[in-house]
């Protein structure tokens, strides 16, 4: 199975067997209702593809294929943009950020010749302030599509589990966790660390691909 998420609703690539769990799935992440779901097969047309894109932002898109294969030549249609990301653990809190109207994660663009968790962890400095910082296991790769002035471009983002430097050495850490900066010249209006329970409970006002590496991150 393999998702791509627009700002709303996502688009998921499964095999026959992999339907039940992708249709329970989408509608988890997005917070749209089962009946808000079109279900397709992979046509073999050149312009598949778009009347994908073309369906309305209210329903999430369930299409039955080869999900590898179909994934793969979806992908080739467009620019894809790098970025890197990370979700931080201090303790028994995580650190997630406030940005135009949605709860976020730290997140940016991979810069020329930058190794991707090196771009994890500057973005992850500049957009919180937070300064060390200890990279774990990588976490799953989101993808997104991005409306530009004359075309779209699919974001990918590779993210890392991170941990701050106290929580690394003593993973019963009770010390407060260390103090955020937003950058609020990204629109960043906060900065904040929550519990497992505060980031689930914020899900419905997380964009898609965010809500959907919470989950993964939380168990659900």
């Amino acid at each position: 199975m393999h998702t791509v998420f627009t700002e709303r609703r996502a688009i998921v690539f499964a095999a026959e067997a992999e339907l039940a769990s992708a249709r329970e799935k989408a509608a988890l992440w997005t917070e749209l209702s089962d009946e808000q779901l079109k279900i397709t097969t992979l046509g073999t047309d050149d312009t598949f593809f778009d009347q994908l894109l073309a369906v309305e932002e209210t329903d999430n898109i369930l299409v039955r294929c080869d999900a590898a294969a179909a994934f793969a030549a979806f992908k080739r249609r467009f620019d894809v943009i790098r970025a890197g990301g990370g979700l931080v653990r201090h303790g028994d809190r995580y650190l997630y950020i406030y940005r135009r109207g949605f709860w976020d994660l730290p997140k940016g663009k991979q810069e020329k010749g930058e190794a991707i968790r090196d771009t994890a962890l500057r973005e992850v400095a500049e957009e919180t302030g937070l300064t060390p910082l200890v990279l774990r296991e990588d976490l799953p790769t989101t993808y997104h599509l991005i409306r530009r002035k004359h075309d779209i471009a699919l974001k990918e983002c590779v993210w890392y589990a991170m941990e701050t430097p106290e929580t690394a050495a003593d993973t019963a850490t009770g010390t407060e966790p260390p103090a955020l900066k937003p950058q609020t010249e990204e629109d960043i209006m906060e900065a904040v660390w929550l519990t497992e329970a505060e980031v689930l409970a914020r899900c419905p006002l997380m964009y898609p691909s965010i809500a959907y590496l919470s989950h993964c991150r939380f168990g659900r």
